[in-house]
């Protein structure tokens, strides 16, 4: 299977200017979809949208806000599931890894011990020599339950300055998005984009060569 080389940028772009001038007309992912033409997945024209629609004045009425608690507790709800069964494929196929719980009690013992020199930041996966993933070696993997692309408003500058103090701290690294990412949407040494479809290709070829 070829490797995923992402969504060109005019297409996703064409999807995200629609879906902000459409934003205050409550649209759906569907809508969206239709009156684009765009051949794009709908999780993923959903994603863009949700992106737009950040752009919205916060309701701060109760009823507002009470939504919006909902809504993000739900969205929490379905990233750490995805972040979970993410690692536990990497898990299965032997990678000797530590998952963010690991890492945090690792480093509050190391905390307790005294050594307050400690990184104290904990990506979603690190592990405890360079692996190779997918063609790459690197030291941590942070997984998002979303489409990335540069326009996302807050979202792309919140990955780019996380990641960035992966890369410091650890080394090369790679970003795994559930849905995909726009081509070229980070261009950064030593942090590689990978869609997730590619690598649980990848671990289930490894998985079928044991």
């Amino acid at each position: 299977m070829a490797q995923y080389m992402g969504v060109s940028s005019s297409e996703v772009h064409r999807v995200f200017k629609l879906a902000c001038n459409m934003r205050f007309q409550s649209p759906t992912a569907e809508e969206i979809r239709f009156t684009t033409g765009t051949a794009l997945d709908l999780a993923v024209v959903a994603a863009i949208l949700e992106g737009a629609l950040r752009l919205v004045p916060v309701d701060k009425s109760p009823q507002g806000q009470s939504q919006r608690k909902e809504v993000e507790k739900r969205k929490a709800g379905e990233a750490a599931s995805a972040e979970k069964s993410f690692v536990q494929l990497l898990r299965t196929i032997g990678l000797d890894l530590e998952d963010e719980t690991q890492q945090r009690e690792r480093i509050q013992q190391r905390l307790a011990d005294g050594q307050a020199s400690t990184i104290r930041i904990t990506p979603d996966v690190l592990f405890r020599s360079p692996t190779m993933v997918c063609g790459k070696v690197v030291s941590w993997i942070e997984y998002k339950n979303s489409f990335g692309f540069r326009k996302n408003p807050f979202v792309h500058k919140s990955h780019l300055k996380q990641t960035r103090r992966y890369q410091a701290s650890f080394g090369d690294g790679l970003l795994v998005y559930k849905l995909g990412f726009e081509t070229n949407h980070i261009n950064e040494a030593g942090i590689h984009c990978l869609h997730e479809a590619d690598v649980v290709s990848w671990a289930q070829s490894y998985i079928s060569h044991l």
